[in-house]
């Protein structure tokens, strides 16, 4: 395991969000190009990412282990959201921060942290397979997600949340799936702007996150033990749960070893966006991401003395 790969991208992180930091101190930005431009990361950046990251990608498909990898990948996103339901109580009584903590539970940075650190372990023939836990990742957010940020709002009716899940996310989630499936020739045109326009979503979530940042309470942010005590169950009690439930399954090593680095991840960047344009738990979001990303250098090599 290569430490330096790790601080590597957590310096990435830091210095894009210190921009977002700068821009907020120098009132470069107001609040409410903030919400828009949340708003079209969520809504067109983000999904073209999605796309981008089917079409622009090169896959050896007759590796027996896609199947393999497939049923891990389902396993993840079922695992997560029950473990999210069953202790989110245990971190807040009102519903709405409850349906937070089962978000940060089940949606982690499976993208920006995921691919450069299980790329740099397995090689550049694991992306096919955290490919898989990307789309998956974002039919979950788009649905679960929209739903657990909606469904305490009074007056929505079941309707009105079905109709928000029918979004661009879940649309590009849909459209990736059926390209790698049917792998038809895509033309260049169209590859090219799914690669500039995904590749927008890294930098752009990060500054957006750092501008949010200036307004955190420092002090009550690292003094939050219950944001502390979830870190650590999050990226180190499940991990090594199943790294040692694992352990001993013949299975391939990539696979198991990709599914429990999947597991340790921090908390996604996106969720704090979506929180922005639902109007639902920013703070805490911002905290989760904030702590666990730092968390990340540590723990994530310690899961992988488990693997």
């Amino acid at each position: 395991m290569d430490v330096w790969i790790i601080l590597q991208q957590m310096l990435t992180l830091a210095a894009i969000m210190a921009i977002g930091f700068y821009l907020h101190r120098k009132e470069w930005m107001e609040e409410d190009t903030y919400g828009k431009l949340s708003r079209m990361v969520v809504n067109i950046f983000n999904p073209l990412l999605i796309i981008d990251g089917v079409i622009n990608k090169s896959y050896t498909r007759q590796s027996g282990n896609i199947g393999e990898n497939l049923v891990f990948m389902l396993l993840y996103f079922v695992l997560l959201p029950v473990l999210g339901g069953m202790l989110a109580p245990l971190f807040a009584k009102r519903r709405e921060e409850r349906n937070i903590y089962q978000l940060m539970t089940v949606f982690s940075n499976v993208g920006f942290m995921g691919i450069p650190i299980i790329t740099s372990i397995y090689g550049k023939e694991s992306m096919i397979y955290i490919t898989f836990y990307i789309l998956g990742y974002n039919v979950l957010l788009y649905t679960l997600g929209v739903w657990l940020f909606q469904s305490e709002k009074k007056g929505v009716s079941p309707r009105v949340l079905l109709k928000n899940m029918l979004n661009p996310g879940v649309v590009a989630s849909i459209l990736g799936i059926l390209l790698f499936l049917w792998n038809p020739p895509v033309p260049q045109f169209a590859k090219s702007l799914c690669s500039y326009m995904g590749t927008a979503t890294v930098p752009l979530s990060m500054i957006l996150i750092g501008f949010s940042l200036a307004d955190t309470n420092w002090k009550a942010l690292f003094g939050n033990m219950r944001m502390f005590l979830f870190v650590a169950v999050k990226m180190l009690a499940i991990p090594i749960g199943a790294a040692l439930c694992l352990k001993h399954l013949d299975i391939s090593a990539m696979v198991k070893g990709i599914f429990v680095l999947q597991l340790a991840m921090p908390v996604g960047s996106i969720l704090a966006l979506m929180a922005v344009e639902n109007d639902r738990g920013g703070e805490i979001c911002t905290n989760g991401i904030v702590l666990s990303t730092l968390a990340s250098v540590v723990t994530v090599p310690v899961v992988c003395v488990f693997l």
